[in-house]
């Protein structure tokens, strides 16, 4: 159906996880019994990406390769279900802070969220090349966590489903990873 890791049927443990190697000594945001229950999977580049700010970073790729960033692991992130539902379809900066609507003082988005949330709130951009570097960082936390070796960059780039990407590894931010 070309759902990628999004029908992955671990990837929730596998998203729960990696928030908890993120998490490190830090506290605890979110509960494997909360996560099940009262979280989703959000994709950051959204399933439905209409808005301008999706079309300019993503319509030099086909259809087909769109499908494949939108489903590639490192584009899924652990999200609650009301921020997932609010989020939607939003631009990235929109998702990383925004003011409510109630309240132009307060602000909602990742940059205060899940240890996940965090981390990709440290990015300026999402891109393709956003997607295949935390991608590559999850399966390098993969292969450290279950003692696996799941391969060479390119070997990688091809398990993420994203083999047509001309981005190399010397163009990532992935040295230092050590989640």
């Amino acid at each position: 159906e070309k759902k990628g890791y999004y029908a992955w049927n671990g990837i929730h443990y596998f998203l729960y996880e990696y928030e908890l190697a993120l998490q490190g000594s830090e506290e605890q945001k979110i509960t494997y019994d909360t996560f099940i229950k009262r979280n989703s999977i959000e994709h950051i580049f959204p399933q439905t990406a209409v808005d301008e700010c999706w079309q300019t970073s993503f319509d030099t790729y086909p259809s087909e390769q769109r499908v494949k960033l939108k489903n590639s692991l490192g584009n899924l992130l652990l999200l609650s279900v009301p921020k997932n539902a609010h989020l939607q379809n939003k631009c990235f900066d929109y998702k990383k802070r925004h003011s409510t609507a109630s309240n132009p003082n307060e602000f909602k988005g990742y940059f205060n969220g899940s240890h996940s949330e965090i981390e990709v709130n440290a990015y300026t951009d999402w891109t393709a090349k956003e997607i295949l570097e935390r991608g590559i960082k999850m399966l390098n936390f993969m292969e450290r966590r279950w003692e696996v070796r799941i391969g060479n960059f390119d070997q990688k780039k091809k398990i993420l489903f994203v083999e047509f990407l001309q981005i190399g590894e010397h163009q990532l931010n992935i040295a230092g990873n050590e989640n």
